[in-house]
């Protein structure tokens, strides 16, 4: 669905959305249980984006979150 953007809430997730939401035209939240289910979303035709993490402060680049963007494109 055009404008639709899941992610999971959490404080940097909310920050991502609304500079993601400001580039959208009708942005609309899905808030999702899981990072498999924010694709899920798009992949079902459900969201038209999602949010995922790349990196974080203590791991570093987060490997599993690339494996998910390779799994859906």
């Amino acid at each position: 669905m055009r404008g639709r953007i899941a992610y999971m809430p959490a404080a940097f997730a909310d920050k991502a959305y609304l500079k993601l939401a400001a580039a959208v035209n009708n942005p609309r939240a899905a808030a999702t249980a899981s990072f498999v289910d924010a694709c899920e979303e798009v992949r079902g035709g459900l969201c038209e984006y999602c949010i995922l993490p790349l990196e974080s402060t203590h791991s570093g680049k987060l490997t599993a979150f690339t494996r998910l963007i390779l799994r859906y494109n």
